[in-house]
């Protein structure tokens, strides 16, 4: 038997906003791990501040799958990356690269960091994936990012000069 564990941290750029597309994707996101629901996806909105969003899980025959997706909460941020959590817990083999590749499809992955675990019961924790995935824009954001703090820097050096 296996303990796979998936643990995701994303931003993205088209998040899930409500809870029954949630429930929707959650159902979809089993059929693409090719697993069994043995509890139906529920999801429900939060509407604390700075935890607004719609949460939301489904029972697998063997484990879960559940997610948090942080909406937007002010006209700033609209249109820029949200954060979403997500974790994968299964005792049949499945691949993380299906379930990144699904976030990306459905939600357009800016970027996250994810980690896969063997949760072997008698030799405990091992870890199988740590990696981070960056979009183009990501990428293209922090080299302008980079390149206005060098421009800075060399303006703070030319007066210092």
């Amino acid at each position: 038997m296996k303990h796979k564990h998936l643990l995701i941290n994303a931003q993205v750029m088209q998040p899930i906003a409500e809870a029954e597309p949630l429930e929707e994707w959650l159902t979809k996101l089993v059929e693409v791990i090719d697993m069994v629901i043995a509890i139906p996806a529920k999801a429900v909105m939060v509407g604390d501040i700075g935890n607004a969003g719609p949460t939301g899980l489904v029972g697998l025959k063997t484990s879960h799958a559940s997610i948090h997706v942080w909406t937007p909460e002010t006209p700033e941020q609209v249109g820029k990356p949200c954060l979403c959590q997500i974790d994968v817990y299964s005792c049949k083999d499945f691949n993380p690269q299906d379930v990144l590749n699904y976030i990306d499809e459905t939600m357009e992955l800016y970027y996250c960091d994810y980690q896969f675990i063997d949760r072997d019961p008698i030799y405990g924790f091992k870890t199988l994936e740590n990696k981070s995935i960056a979009s183009d824009s990501f990428m293209e954001a922090k080299y302008e990012l980079l390149i206005d703090r060098v421009k800075e820097n060399i303006e703070v050096f030319k007066r210092l000069a």
